[in-house]
């Protein structure tokens, strides 16, 4: 089973927490594997720490990639080990390619992450990270359903035509309040 995370590798994102919840659950079970796509200035550091691990057969930092759709698609689990956060692109983009979620309940992603969608955790706690990849891990049937959900969920919330959707409905309401002035 394959666990991506994608993003920018600076200390915000969390990723030692994610490599540290991957350490347990890779004690429990060494099939997994994690994939970090992204490039910063935590590269070096994370490398470093994947070796003094004994990890580095099991977790692979790929640094910066173009083939992220790619990556996406052959992928089992999205993780996301933030600190803080907004609604992070890599998420919707995750949830399209029909990844259930694992993330931490920062910024925006628990009004997007539902328990139908993936599993929330607090931030900066490898061991609820571990726990709820490791529970994702073990049922990949619920983590199928979980990912068509997060998909459909994208989908009709946050793909292309739903923004324009969203964009012309917000620019017609405009318009005719502009046009309502504009009679009084």
């Amino acid at each position: 089973m394959i666990i991506i995370s994608v993003g920018r590798l600076v200390p915000a994102k969390g990723y030692e927490d994610l490599i540290e919840a991957f350490a347990i659950l890779h004690r429990q079970d060494p099939r997994p594997v994690l994939v970090i796509a992204g490039g910063g200035r935590l590269f070096d550091t994370i490398k470093k720490k994947l070796v003094k691990m004994n990890l580095e057969d099991s977790v692979y930092c790929l640094g910066e990639r173009n083939d992220i759709p790619q990556l996406l698609a052959a992928s089992d689990i999205y993780a996301i080990s933030s600190h803080r956060e907004g609604l992070p692109v890599a998420l919707l983009e995750a949830m399209m390619a029909g990844l259930p979620i694992v993330a931490t309940s920062v910024g925006d992603i628990p009004q997007v992450v539902t328990s139908q969608i993936g599993s929330l955790v607090p931030p900066r706690r490898p061991d609820c990270l571990a726990e709820a990849l490791g529970d994702l891990v073990s049922a990949p049937e619920r983590a199928s359903t979980m990912g068509q959900a997060g998909r459909r969920r994208a989908m009709q919330e946050y793909s292309l035509e739903a923004w324009v959707e969203k964009l012309t409905s917000l620019y017609e309401e405009t318009l005719r309040a502009s046009r309502m002035r504009a009679w009084t």
